[in-house]
């Protein structure tokens, strides 16, 4: 099972967009969320110990609104598709690269170097598709409009991987919290 630390997030307006083509799996609407930090296969207790640091992190309630999606993971093999976040005028970016240190720290997980990229991930592209199945999961991405939707982040929450749960979920939320009200820009 895999850990991470995440807003849940739900766009408002939530878009209406076309079913997915086969080989691409859309996350549930009480899936959506946007990473701070990816703890990955810490183990139960390394991840509660990381939950325990967002007490002592400044959290600020923020807004984002939603960009173009796009492929993420290694560009020949994406793994998934995300849309970008825009806004909070780079506030989004700080809090992420200031909180995972010491969440990746409390965890004893393996620090992520890469500069954050804040997104909300729509879909998950299937390991095993081929070389048509992407590309369809491309041009599907591709078509989704999401300009005009907003994101509130105002909640955080720690979450743990949970393959085949039957209402379609892949991710249970384990602990939760509202986030310090404060300006949201």
């Amino acid at each position: 099972m895999r850990w991470f630390v995440a807003w849940p997030a739900r766009p408002d307006p939530m878009p209406s967009w076309p079913p997915p083509p086969r080989g691409v799996h859309a996350l549930h609407p009480d899936d959506l969320h946007v990473t701070v930090a990816f703890l990955g296969a810490v183990g139960e207790t390394a991840a509660l110990r990381a939950w325990d640091r967002i007490w002592e992190l400044p959290v600020d309630v923020l807004e984002a609104t939603l960009g173009i999606v796009e492929p993420m993971g290694h560009p020949a093999r994406a793994s998934a598709l995300a849309a970008q976040l825009h806004g909070s005028d780079g506030r989004l970016v700080d809090v992420i690269e200031r909180m995972r240190g010491p969440l990746y720290a409390a965890a004893g997980a393996l620090p992520d170097t890469r500069p954050a990229r804040p997104h909300l991930t729509l879909a998950r592209i299937g390991r095993r598709a081929g070389a048509s199945e992407r590309a369809a999961a491309l041009a599907w991405a591709a078509s989704l409009d999401c300009r005009g939707c907003r994101l509130r982040l105002d909640r955080i929450a720690l979450y743990v991987s949970v393959p085949g749960l039957d209402d379609g979920r892949r991710y249970q939320r384990v602990a939760e919290r509202l986030v310090a009200s404060g300006p949201s820009g």
